[in-house]
């Protein structure tokens, strides 16, 4: 059974190709399918060091150094490899040295030499010298007698007649006293002929053509004869002026090229004889050092070490130069690292040796091979980031990808291949390893690491626009929505802020003595920036050390971020979710003294997400990087090498599979994480393998397509202007949020706009519409609102009132604005009811007459500081639950007013027993209990809110569902109490966002804690008669449950129904006119309480007290006015309960009115039955005042006598 199921699945592997059906987590094997290498484990030394080199005849390579394999064979530090990187199967070292192989010396016969750190080959003792036949067998025709030196030879060369000098700390050999340099035969026999007679230790530093010996001993280097002796001929070059000989080579024309450590290194050129060569240039290194030279066939000489800047050239690490010791600039500068050797093929390619390995280059100086038969990486992967187009970018250490050069960066297709379009600009391999990566949405790439950071275009080449000074010590870096670059580390303060162009931003301000170690940095959607590490700061913002914290915008710390003492551990890892909840993680187990483990969520405020599993379970080690998928699922990467997949609330994914990055040695993690449209998820590290299968730094895991891909993908506005009247060209900016960078926006304008800013012309709606990389799309709209005109006068003005509560004070603020584009100046007025008195006003009134407060205003525009003075008033116990207490509001221009409709205004408000500070106003209320308006009725509503908490709300939502009776199209925001954008949604929703507008707590400063926003809009015209008009609000004060106002409404009809309250009174008696209505009278002395059993249209007053009557006609209820027994009769029309009387009543066109007491600076106001002004007059003194009411229509009206806060009402009919 066992053997017919293999088969089975092979079969259905044969059908469906892996990816289609391989569980999410298991390894993509079609990634890089050769991973597994051509030769063995295909590493070559494996990062060991190789020391030395020979080129054999048959053009293959001897190595000797440090290693102990090479492509996983053991070979003890010597092999012999061929080109293609594979060993020579016919050469076996057996053991090998048991030390370091630190030369090779060829011989014609194709035997070699090996020197070096070992007292053993193969099993054989040899003193740091041993003869190797062409095979690697021990040549035991090679020995130093039976009597081995005291000490071991440390440096040989090779004499024309093949006989060996050999220096080093011996003095004798074979029992011969020979003292630090000795010249053997090629079967070792000493040759008793050769005595140098040195009293100090002697170091072969090469034979001229002659015979003659350099050699070296600090800080002399000096000449012997070719039979030892003294060679008094030669200059000794030694010590002076702070510099002394060291690396040496001999030219074909037994000239030296001698590198000379100091003050400020540099390399000098000899004659033979010791003496200056005044014909070469003295190369200088900048910094650094040389470890090697070596001579060309035609006298031109490479130099290699860790020097940066040869002779101000530019170059470093390895350079060629010219018999005459300049620069040869057709040679590429190829190192970064110390070579130990250079040979040179016969093609004249170099094979260049180093500490962790080596190389093949061209004769040009690129890179050919590392003679490594792996793909991937062949160093860590620090840093990736996969492209819309689903290519993903590599950044870290390593310098080859599959084989190619690749300095630090590379862009691979999908299948691991490299892209052949991303060639890399960066070449110089003094590049610190990049740690970050970030995609621009126009696709360009941020790079930073060490020392530098740099902005690459999307082909790899630099992008000169981007000139970043002063850059050191890069650990992280983020990309703002504004494209601004926040970049931390250990240099400076840890923690700067960058110009889209990598000039340092100066208006991001650190607290005072901000400084330390940031490892990490992410970006909230509302412009906060949370960082981690280790930050120490001096400022009373936070005066311990801190290992994770919330900055604003700005750079000052967030004191409202509730993240407590936070840590008690660095903080290596930040990422944010597409709700921006907070995913963090290190070495830390607390979070403000609350155990979470190594990793845990926070909510958007910094508080503990308690609906997230905490990670104590799965996960017994700090995370080292998190990615979270467009599900709300949650990829992490542990500092132990397990790799495992989250659901959203925590728990283990167990339809993933978990995985294991793993190495050799320490670190064997991934560091980043990148997820691909098919839902590929690729890993970036310091690994070698997953799950025990070779991957080299990278690999790609399966992972099913994601189904709500788009689920996340939100789009907003950040910011928003209004049309101003002045010449400059107002914008909006949206902001993509929760989906796959890079982010495409379309304005649909006319012409069409392509960025996330576009330029507004006028006022209206405007569209966006976004996609992610991930194909997901989504549209926004803003309401844009402008002046009415931009050539005249447009005053209008609104009132906001605290809640009227009967013995409490109350708050009016009043808005005086021109919505027009020419300067007015005028008067503002107030006039209170006299159901309230007046506290106090700010500013003061410029004049009090009777109940009316005046302001003086000037110099109103639109856009300009509005007029918003702030009346204090207090409501009399007298008023009643429920009713309504009016107060009218003027605005007056000294110019002509494109619009005086708009000046006057009635605003009124209903009396409550409670206070609610969050509720919803609209002015007009409309007509009779069912608020009858006609289509045309401009209505403006007001919202109110109120933090009421104990901690200041940064961000305030609105959210406003529109009847469908409104014109969404005619919406405009008037007024509002802190900057907004009104973000329209469909057809009928208006969304006002308040961002990070602090709103203070109410326990903190009642008034501060208060706001607003006014807005207009117009029925649909034409709607159909009797459409109700329902209108509340959600206010939403950060990610806390909304709070549902009161619901306003109006009742769409052709024309505004009147009630007819008419009453008719003899004595004592009242008789109702209406007809068709049903009657309910009240006791008007009583706070209008209910009479009972008076519901018919006659009632008889049988007391002292007034009496009115509320009619419901044709389903309008309207109250008529107030009557008691009159103390007098006559022919005139009286209202004993206010003093006032009209004659005739009703009116042909003419009426007097009487008042019982003499009036002083009053005003008489005539209402129509929709409540609205239809005639004024101020200033009336007097007790009878005669009014033409001729050229008003038919009709009930209302004769109001405002006086010092007091209002005398009286209804009268016009005939």
């Amino acid at each position: 059974m066992l053997f017919t199921r293999i088969r089975l699945a092979v079969f259905i592997a044969v059908l469906f190709p892996l990816s289609v059906w391989a569980q999410d987590g298991s390894l993509d094997l079609t990634f890089n399918a050769l991973d597994q290498t051509l030769y063995g484990n295909g590493k070559a030394t494996d990062g060991q060091a190789v020391y030395c080199s020979a080129v054999t005849s048959d053009n293959k390579l001897l190595i000797g150094g440090g290693f102990t394999t090479f492509n996983g064979t053991s070979v003890k530090r010597l092999a012999k490899i061929n080109l293609d990187g594979s060993l020579d199967p016919l050469f076996n070292s057996g053991t090998g040295s048991n030390g370091n192989v630190r030369k090779i010396i060829l011989l014609s016969s194709g035997k070699f030499f090996i020197l070096g750190g070992f007292t053993s080959y193969n099993g054989n003792t040899v003193p740091g010298i041993a003869k190797v036949n062409a095979d690697g067998s021990f040549d035991a025709t090679f020995s130093l007698g039976s009597t081995p030196p005291d000490y071991a030879i440390q440096n040989a060369d090779l004499l024309s007649d093949g006989k060996l000098i050999v220096s080093g700390q011996f003095t004798t050999i074979n029992g011969v006293a020979k003292k630090y340099l000795a010249r053997l035969s090629e079967d070792g026999v000493l040759d008793p002929s050769f005595e140098a007679n040195l009293t100090v230790q002697k170091l072969l530093k090469g034979i001229q053509s002659d015979g003659k010996i350099i050699i070296y001993s600090y800080p002399n280097l000096t000449r012997v004869n070719a039979d030892g002796s003294p060679d008094a001929t030669f200059t000794t070059i030694g010590l002076s002026g702070g510099y002394y000989p060291a690396e040496t080579i001999i030219l074909p024309n037994d000239k030296l090229i001698v590198y000379l450590p100091g003050p400020a290194p540099k390399v000098a050129g000899y004659n033979a004889d010791g003496i200056i060569d005044p014909s070469f240039q003295q190369g200088t290194l900048g910094s650094g050092g040389v470890t090697v030279m070596k001579v060309k066939a035609d006298n031109k000489i490479f130099i290699a070490g860790n020097f940066t800047n040869y002779l101000s050239s530019g170059r470093g690490g390895m350079v060629l130069i010219n018999t005459d010791g300049t620069v040869d600039l057709s040679f590429l500068q190829a190192a970064n690292y110390s070579l130990t050797h250079i040979s040179i093929l016969y093609d004249n390619k170099l094979v260049v040796s180093h500490a962790s390995g080596l190389a093949l280059l061209s004769a040009t100086g690129s890179l050919v091979f590392n003679f490594k038969n792996e793909k991937g990486a062949n160093a860590s992967v620090r840093a990736l980031v996969v492209q819309a187009d689903d290519k993903i970018v590599l950044a870290g250490a390593f310098s080859i990808y599959n084989q190619k050069p690749a300095i630090k960066v590379v862009r691979i297709n999908a299948d691991g291949s490299i892209d052949p379009s991303f060639i890399s600009a960066i070449d110089d391999f003094y590049y610190y390893s990049i740690e970050s990566i970030n995609l621009q949405p126009d696709g360009k790439l941020i790079l930073a690491g060490g020392n530098f950071i740099t902005r690459l275009k999307s082909d790899g080449s630099f992008d000169p626009s981007f000139s970043p000074q002063g850059i050191g010590g890069l650990y992280a870096s983020c990309i703002q929505p504004d494209g601004k670059i926040l970049i931390g580390g250990s240099s400076g303060p840890g923690l700067a802020r960058l110009n889209v162009d990598g000039s340092l931003d100066n208006s991001f301000t650190l607290p005072a003595g901000f400084s330390g170690i940031v490892n990490s940095i992410a970006v909230q959607s509302n412009g906060k920036i949370l960082i981690g590490g280790t930050i120490i700061c001096t400022s009373s913002d936070f005066p311990t050390k801190r290992y994770f914290m919330r900055l604003n915008s700005d750079g000052s710390v967030d004191q409202l971020f509730k993240s407590g003492i936070g840590p008690d551990q660095p903080t290596y890892v930040i990422t944010v979710a597409p709700d921006d909840k907070i995913y963090f993680g290190g070495p830390l187990t607390f979070y403000n003294g609350l155990e979470i483990g190594h990793f845990h969520r926070l909510n958007p405020d910094g508080s503990i997400d308690n609906t997230f599993i905490k990670g104590l379970g799965n996960f017994p080690s700090q995370p080292t990087c998190v990615f979270v998928q467009t599900n709300g699922k949650v990829l992490v990467q542990m500092i132990n090498g397990d790799f495992k997949r989250l659901n959203a609330d925590g728990s283990l994914d167990n339809s993933f599979i978990a995985g294991r990055t793993d190495g050799v040695g320490y670190p064997f993690f991934s560091r980043s994480i990148g997820v691909a449209s098919d839902g590929s998820v690729y890993l970036g590290g310091d690994f070698t393998k997953y799950n025990n299968i070779n991957r080299n730094y990278i690999a790609k895991i399966n992972s099913s397509p994601i189904s709500d891909n788009c689920k996340y993908f939100q789009l907003s506005f950040k910011t928003a202007s209004e049309i101003s009247c002045g010449s400059t060209t107002p914008t909006a900016t949206a902001q993509a949020t929760g989906g796959r960078e890079p982010f495409l926006y379309e304005w649909q304008t006319t012409p069409s706009q392509s960025n996330a800013t576009a330029s507004i012309t006028s006022a209206g709606i405007y569209t966006v519409h976004a996609t992610d990389a991930n194909g997901c799309s989504t549209d926004a709209s803003l309401l844009i609102t402008g002046p009415t005109s931009q050539i005249q006068i447009d005053l209008t003005n609104n009132l906001v009132a605290t809640t009227l509560r009967k013995g409490f004070n109350s708050t009016l603020k009043l808005n005086a604005l021109n919505q027009g584009c020419i300067s007015a100046s005028g008067k503002l007025k107030l006039i209170l009811n006299n159901l309230v008195s007046y506290i106090s006003a700010l500013p003061v009134p410029s004049a009090i007459s009777g109940d009316t407060l005046i302001w003086d205003i000037s110099n109103l525009v639109y856009g300009g500081i509005l007029f918003q003075p702030v009346v204090t008033l207090k409501t009399s116990t007298s008023a009643t639950t429920g009713q309504q207490i009016c107060f009218p509001v003027l605005v007056s221009s000294l110019e002509a007013d494109a619009n005086p409709d708009n000046d006057k205004k009635y605003f009124c408000f209903t009396v409550f027993n409670s206070y609610d500070p969050n509720d919803k106003q609209v002015y007009p209320t409309g007509s009779c209990n069912s608020h009858y308006i006609k289509d045309d009725q401009l209505l403006t509503y007001t919202v109110r809110f109120q933090n009421t908490g104990n901690a200041s709300a940064i961000n305030i939502t609105i959210t406003d569902t529109l009847s469908e009776g409104l014109d969404l199209s005619t919406a405009r925001v008037v007024s509002h109490s802190h900057p907004v954008i009104a973000e329209v949604v469909g057809d009928n929703l208006i969304k006002f966002h308040f961002d990070n507008i602090q709103l203070t707590a109410a326990v903190t400063n009642d008034a501060a804690s208060q706001g607003y926003v006014v807005f207009e809009i117009k029925p649909i015209t034409g709607s159909s008669t009797d459409v109700r008009i329902d209108n509340k609000v959600n206010i939403y004060f950060d990610y806390n449950d909304p709070i549902i106002t009161n619901t306003v409404y109006h009742t769409l009809t052709g024309s505004i129904p009147t009630v007819d309250v008419f009453v008719t009174q003899d004595a004592s008696a009242l008789t109702a006119n209406a007809s068709n209505a049903t009657f309910q009278w009240i006791n008007c002395s009583a706070n209008n309480t209910i009479v009972s059993n008076a519901t018919t249209n006659a009632f008889t007053i049988t007391n002292t007290n007034s009496y009115a009557v509320i009619v419901d006609q044709d389903g309008c209820k309207d109250t008529s006015s107030c009557y008691i027994v009159p103390v007098v009769t006559s022919s005139e029309e009286v209202n004993t309960t206010t003093g006032v009387t009209v004659y005739p009543n009703p009116s042909n066109g003419f009426s007097t009115v009487v008042c019982a007491q003499d009036l002083q600076n009053a005003t008489i106001k005539i209402l129509n039955a929709n409540g609205n002004i239809v005639f004024e007059k101020n200033d009336v003194s007097g007790n009878s005042i005669k009014l033409d009411v001729s050229k008003q229509s038919n009709g009930l009206y209302f004769l109001e006598v405002w006086q010092a806060g007091v209002v005398r009402r009286i209804k009268f009919v016009k005939d």
